[in-house]
């Protein structure tokens, strides 16, 4: 782990250092007092612990890293600051530089639509069927450096979190900046009586991810197709109607459908979301269910990718059965209407689909783990529906590219009556999803 020079240690002697820190022990008895109720949040003030993620193996001292309050960070000066982005032009903008920087696809108005569900999560008067975060540190001129963002979806009692987008700029990594951010975040869910925590890692996060105590439950494998858009229509926008936005009954019906259906597949009621989505693309919106409503499928793009999620299917059974060339049907239609809705949209360069698979196991009723792969319980799910829908995107061209890791937490130490829920199990019905909506929000 880095040190810290003297010059730097006279400068933040009495600020919080990310890294390095004399001042443990009041933290670690906040933190301790808050865990038994002896203390209210207002007095513990969100600390969250700082760690180096340098890859050192010996113990990491922890800090105090207050929301609003400026800390420092090795080698980076002490005028940082933790807050949560708000859903105004410039930190959208922020966040939108800070992902394209690692190739994250994005859409500024759909981020300016999600932040608005932001909560607080002490305030319990509030009773949503999901809420949005985004916690960033940004430097003393303002600049987003790190970000982490996080959903919690409620559904049936039974909460569960998603992280994504913990992005650190390059110049602040290995510097305890995303540990920071992702303890933050568990800490968040924790405050909400969350205690199951999901998130989509790439190799690169893996090692993070796993001393928080996170573990690999199943792979997201990205499809990709590139086009060449613009046959016909102006610039984003198509020169048709959408059909799922038609002021007509039967098609306001079928989006109404589609959205159930994401509730029961998915595992939980994400509406609002899907709604952002649709209103941060008016050119590009897309909605199938098909004759005999064999499923559902949904579209929407970031940058000049149109994203072909989220998909599933009514019943998963029929996968097995005799309906499966009624499911192949159904996959290829949806397929063949949003590849044409895309040619005929200028801007839109390529079709991305996130299909979910397993892990393969091992003879011994367990994934075969290895040193760097813990091993992981057989109960993950089949994904019977995803490996049709591979196989359709295969035929029409679509080429497998990298996959991301699905990662999952369970919290320790939770309260009594939370513990029968705590089963780790994939929410909603997997065997039923065809596509996964996006690696950062489920």
């Amino acid at each position: 782990m880095s040190g810290v020079t003297g010059a730097a240690t006279a400068a933040c002697s009495s600020r919080h250092v990310a890294g390095f820190s004399t001042r443990c022990t009041e933290a670690q008895a906040n933190r301790r007092a808050y865990a038994r109720r002896e203390i209210s949040p207002a007095i513990f003030r969100r600390s969250v612990r700082c760690a180096a993620d340098g890859g050192s193996s010996s113990p990491t001292p922890q800090i105090e890293a207050n929301f609003d309050e400026t800390f420092c960070i090795v080698d980076r000066g002490c005028e940082h600051v933790l807050r949560r982005l708000t859903p105004s032009q410039a930190d959208v903008s922020s966040l939108d530089r800070l992902l394209r920087t690692v190739q994250f696809e994005t859409n500024s108005e759909e981020w300016l639509a999600l932040l608005k569900n932001n909560v607080d999560p002490a305030d319990s008067s509030l009773n949503q069927t999901h809420s949005i975060d985004a916690t960033g540190v940004f430097d003393e001129n303002e600049t987003l450096v790190g970000v982490c963002t996080s959903v919690t979806y409620q559904s049936c009692g039974r909460s569960f979190g998603h992280l994504g987008n913990i992005v650190v700029d390059e110049t602040y990594r290995k510097k305890g900046v995303a540990s920071m951010l992702l303890t933050n975040a568990l800490f968040s869910l924790r405050e909400k009586k969350v205690f199951i925590s999901w998130l989509d890692a790439s190799a690169m996060g893996q090692p993070l991810y796993r001393k928080m105590g996170f573990e690999p439950r199943s792979e997201v494998v990205e499809y990709r197709k590139e086009i060449h858009s613009g046959v016909t229509g102006t610039d984003g926008v198509t020169d048709d109607v959408d059909p799922c936005v038609r002021d007509d009954p039967r098609y306001a019906e079928d989006l109404a459908f589609a959205k159930s259906l994401d509730t029961t597949v998915f595992g939980a009621d994400r509406t609002a979301l899907l709604d952002a989505w649709r209103t941060a693309s008016p050119g590009f919106s897309f909605c199938h269910v098909g004759d005999k409503k064999t499923g559902y499928a949904l579209a929407h793009t970031r940058g000049d990718a149109v994203y072909l999620g989220p998909w599933g299917l009514v019943d998963g059974d029929d996968i097995r059965g005799v309906n499966e060339n009624e499911i192949v049907k159904f996959i290829d239609d949806a397929i063949g209407e949003v590849e044409e809705k895309a040619l005929r949209t200028l801007g839109v360069r390529k079709l991305i689909a996130y299909v979910p698979v397993s892990i393969i196991r091992g003879s011994a009723g367990v994934l075969a783990g290895t040193d760097d792969t813990p091993a992981v319980d057989t109960s993950a799910p089949a994904f019977r529906a995803a490996r049709v829908m591979a196989e359709a995107l295969e035929r029409i061209g679509f080429v497998a590219s990298e996959a991301t890791t699905r990662m999952a937490r369970v919290e320790r130490n939770v309260p009594t009556e939370a513990q029968p829920e705590l089963r780790l199990k994939e929410p909603g019905y997997p065997d039923r999803t065809l596509t996964v909506a996006s690696l950062d929000l489920g």
